[in-house]
């Protein structure tokens, strides 16, 4: 080391005043200069993944308005099926469902499917198609409850493609669970357990397969349920202010709603099973 500071130093007294200056503005200017790009690249990086997850946004609002447009469009069907009135009429709820399948094409020709979603819309416009024909059967419900699923499936697909779901922040990312996974499943579940409960009760018919769909859906609304409020939970233990501004009594309303039409839907089937 002492051969090369000597060396170094005898290199140093033979450079000319103007070459002293330039090697040592290169020592200082060198490091400090890779300092400022690599700080400036982190600055970078976290300018796209804010623009992914604000392009993700306007996805997410146009997905989940999907899954509330195609369980509308459920109980349009069941209802009719019923001889009940509608609360959206099935070319009303269809052209909702066409506008918004429209939004997310619109989207994608704007920012070249930035988060690569096409084939997860295909599957959704795939399973649509076997429900769009406005007919009440059977072949049509279950299309339509593959085509919310693969709704649902699509804004888990946002999620994860725009960086939503990865929010290092433990109270954000319960929030963004909490509004755009777990509460949406419940409410669609919900929704089935309406439409097909109400379908079930104005028939009498509590052996078929609507009955069993109703009930199933139950449970897995009430799981969902469950799991929103674990993750109500969690931003709780995180950031209580935020809390503070989601009213919770919904929760609890959900959950009443969904207990009260499982006992209206046993009671049904109790008295079928016990005869006039």
């Amino acid at each position: 080391m002492a051969m090369l500071l000597r060396w170094l130093d005898r290199r140093m007294q033979q450079l000319m005043m103007r070459a002293k200056f330039l090697v040592v503005a290169l020592a200082c200017f060198v490091p400090l200069i890779f300092s400022i790009s690599t700080a400036l690249l982190g600055q970078w990086e976290v300018l796209q993944a804010t623009q992914q997850e604000r392009i993700g946004i306007g996805y997410q609002n146009d997905a989940v308005a999907l899954v509330d447009a195609f369980s509308r469009y459920r109980s349009t069907l069941l209802a009719q099926a019923a001889k009940m009135d509608a609360a959206v009429s099935s070319g009303d709820a269809t052209k909702r469902i066409t506008d918004l399948l429209s939004a997310l094409h619109a989207r994608m020709q704007t920012d070249g499917d930035a988060l690569k979603i096409a084939s997860a819309l295909g599957t959704v416009e795939s399973a649509w198609s076997g429900a769009a024909t406005g007919d009440q059967s059977a072949a049509a419900i279950d299309a339509l409850n593959k085509a919310t699923d693969a709704a649902l499936n699509l804004v888990a697909r946002i999620n994860g493609q725009s960086g939503l779901a990865l929010e290092s922040d433990a109270g954000a990312y319960h929030l963004m669970m909490f509004s755009t996974q777990y509460m949406p499943r419940a409410l669609e579940r919900a929704a089935r357990v309406r439409a097909l409960g109400a379908a079930v009760l104005v028939a009498g018919d509590h052996a078929g397969t609507r009955y069993v769909d109703a009930i199933g859906s139950r449970a897995i609304a009430a799981g969902n349920l469950a799991q929103a409020r674990a993750s109500l939970e969690g931003v709780r233990a995180a950031n209580p202010a935020i809390v503070g501004t989601i009213d919770a009594q919904g929760l609890d309303a959900l959950g009443r709603y969904l207990d009260g039409a499982e006992r209206l839907l046993d009671v049904g089937a109790m008295r079928r099973n016990s005869g006039p």
